[in-house]
């Protein structure tokens, strides 16, 4: 072979060599781009369906809403998170217990009142800032115009009737949720269903359910005092005064239901057998003759002070043959806490069941200051011991009634 040739087919070797690098190396080129253009699709496809999804913390576009039933068994919806309310129809209490009294907006005429007017609705002396709220009508009658002036998201109507709750309805458009009068005594379930369905509405069901919780622990506290042997005599007992209006209230307006007895088995002069000879008034309560109380003749008398005024009054006109009662000839004369003033004041139906069980059953009672017992109770129920003010206010609280 010549030398011609030999440099010919080593010119032809590097030639062949170096095609086959650049197709090497292209054919990596293509493959790279392959392979980032799959990972753009990837992850593209990674991220779609979650680019409208909301940010965290961003509000939902439409307002959520609650559908309940009220206490008439009406579907009322409302939002889930309420933040202004008006009350009607003395259930103001319940925005205390559940500690939301800064959420009511407007208030009845009656709460508009001085202080001193309060009388014995004790959430009025826990919060006083409740005369500052504009009004929304009188008393158990709302009007539309001022409770859509006060710009309320629910209305809560605590009504006798639904009817009435229906035509307040009918003149709004917010949303009117119709409660009861439920008596503790005897309707205790439903004042339990009450507590709770405006617990949920106002999201505080886990305050709710301490409230009832406190209920149920008391409840059993005091039917365990209460439980005495049979050998023992129980003095027989009478209750007066209880608020029927002014022209039932007084010595003579009793109930022969009374909760406080009833929490302690007490030995109520006024039984059920009696109940065709008194005179019936509302919610359980009746009134009675003088002569029918004077032949009775019970060992103790207790008077809610909210009828302390009529009770004197009857007392001065018929004390000749009252002063022989033997509650009243001996001194066993007590005074107690309005345990209804414009609806149930629950808490102090407890204050005054230990205060008339230290009294009747003081073996049993050892342990209870009736003064700081209400003052705990009222300290849990309202955030404010308000005893003080109350019993000042009412001329007196736990202790004697002086005729």
């Amino acid at each position: 072979m010549s030398r011609k040739t030999t440099i010919m087919i080593a010119l032809l070797v590097v030639v062949v060599f170096l095609g086959g690098l650049l197709l090497t190396g292209c054919s990596n080129m293509d493959n790279k781009g392959q392979k980032d253009n799959q990972e753009t699709v990837q992850q593209k496809d990674s991220t779609k369906g979650q680019e409208k999804q909301p940010t965290v913390g961003e509000k939902p576009t439409v307002e959520e809403k609650l559908t309940i039933k009220d206490m008439f068994g009406r579907d009322v919806t409302v939002p889930q998170k309420v933040e202004r309310v008006v009350v009607v129809g003395g259930v103001l209490n319940h925005m205390n217990w559940l500690q939301v009294e800064d959420r009511v907006v407007g208030v009845e005429e009656i709460e508009t009142r001085p202080d001193e007017k309060s009388g014995g609705r004790v959430y009025r002396w826990a919060f006083p800032s409740y005369a500052s709220l504009p009004s929304i009508g009188p008393a158990a009658r709302p009007d539309a115009e001022m409770i859509l002036s006060a710009a309320p998201e629910v209305v809560f109507f605590a009504s006798l009737t639904q009817d009435a709750v229906e035509n307040l309805q009918s003149q709004l458009t917010l949303p009117v949720v119709g409660l009861l009068y439920p008596e503790f005594s005897e309707e205790r379930d439903n004042f339990y269903k009450q507590l709770r369905l405006v617990a949920k509405i106002m999201d505080r069901e886990e305050r709710g359910e301490e409230l009832i919780g406190w209920i149920n622990k008391s409840l059993t506290d005091l039917s365990q005092r209460a439980s005495l042997p049979d050998t023992f005599e129980k003095p027989s007992c009478y209750v007066g005064g209880i608020l029927q209006g002014p022209e039932g209230t007084g010595l003579t307006s009793t109930m022969p239901y009374y909760p406080p007895f009833v929490m302690l088995e007490v030995k109520n002069v006024i039984s059920p057998a009696d109940l065709g000879l008194l005179t019936p008034g509302t919610l359980g309560r009746y009134t009675v003759d003088i002569e029918f109380l004077v032949s009775k003749n019970p060992d103790y008398i207790f008077i809610d002070r909210a009828g302390t005024g009529p009770t004197k009054m009857q007392y001065e006109n018929n004390k000749d043959v009252l002063r022989h009662v033997n509650a009243i000839a001996k001194e066993n004369v007590y005074g107690l806490l309005p345990w209804h003033a414009y609806n149930n004041n629950v808490e102090t139906m407890f204050i005054n069941a230990y205060f008339i069980g230290k009294v009747i059953y003081p073996h049993k009672f050892t342990d209870i200051d009736p003064i700081k017992k209400a003052e705990e109770v009222y300290q849990f129920w309202y955030g404010n011991s308000v005893y003080n003010n109350l019993s000042n206010a009412l001329g007196g609280g736990l202790n004697k009634f002086d005729f």
